[in-house]
């Protein structure tokens, strides 16, 4: 695979909304803050939460590891608790024989460390329609920016059947011979407002592909708050470094302290159905 200069999401007879300014806050040079990150899905588990905290920004060390905390997902009175992973500390997994997430049930998730109990916004997620079709077409003369040269190769694009229902927001993973891309500008994120109930195409336009390579598309349901959490999150890792660039700033998920309105917890708890594709780079299509 070799990235194209074309960064940019390009849909089918569409336009993709502007990112917004993240979140600002001004925070003090020594501040740390409590990070909480973990998703579940319609898939098999287990499902993952990670704990850990910031440090100072001038701290060389890494960011210290949360253990031994209390980690439980709360659905219709229903704890289902998670286990710390003996092998990655901070890291608490579900049991996948008890637990897999449902399409239009609430859940939260509750952590209780040391005196505090931090908690996630309840809410439920929509079931993902599946990606219709993956095609592929061959482009030569693509100019690549790490190597200043140029070279040739297939971009590949999906076709969605977008559901009635307003207010759909979609997040793509894309995997290259079982290697997922995880960097910032790998991040894809599309609302339905410019095509709700109709069929559209979304195509991989900063991914380069080449003869025999598997390309896995997974798709993802996601809902409004979690889109806004994940675009600020690309605008602020996309533009460090640049001069035009938005100072580094938190960016608030749906966590909170109990009777603690004015504590600052990072990271989100997210949910999603997933619906996948997959198509076989071909000479001849």
């Amino acid at each position: 695979m070799r990235r194209s200069a074309l960064l940019a999401i390009i849909l089918s007879s569409f336009v993709l909304l502007a990112c917004e300014d993240p979140i600002s806050i001004d925070l003090p040079s020594g501040s740390t803050y409590l990070v909480v990150e973990g998703w579940i899905t319609d898939q098999p588990g287990p499902y993952r939460v990670s704990l850990s905290q910031t440090l100072p920004f001038d701290s060389p060390e890494t960011n210290p590891r949360i253990s031994k905390a209390k980690v439980y997902i709360n659905s219709k009175g229903i704890n289902y608790f998670l286990t710390e992973n003996p092998e990655k500390p901070g890291e608490y997994l579900t049991d996948s024989a008890e637990f897999v997430g449902v399409p239009g049930v609430n859940y939260k998730l509750v952590v209780e460390w040391e005196d505090k109990i931090i908690v996630s916004n309840e809410n439920s997620f929509k079931p993902a329609p599946p990606i219709d079709t993956l095609t592929y077409t061959f482009v030569p003369n693509i100019f690549v920016p790490e190597t200043l040269s140029f070279t040739s190769g297939y971009l590949v694009t999906g076709f969605v059947s977008d559901p009635a229902t307003e207010n759909d927001y979609y997040r793509w993973k894309v995997a290259e011979n079982g290697i997922s891309f995880s960097g910032a500008e790998d991040l894809i994120l599309i609302t339905d407002r410019f095509f709700n109930g109709k069929k559209f195409g979304f195509e991989l336009s900063s991914l380069l592909f080449q003869i025999d390579d598997t390309v896995t598309v997974s798709q993802y349901t996601i809902d409004a708050a979690a889109f806004e959490y994940l675009k600020n999150l690309n605008t602020q890792a996309i533009g460090l470094g640049k001069s035009t660039s938005t100072p580094p700033s938190l960016v608030r998920g749906n966590l909170k302290y109990l009777n603690d309105d004015e504590g600052v917890i990072l990271g989100y708890f997210g949910m999603s159905s997933v619906s996948s594709a997959q198509v076989v780079i071909k000479k001849n299509q």
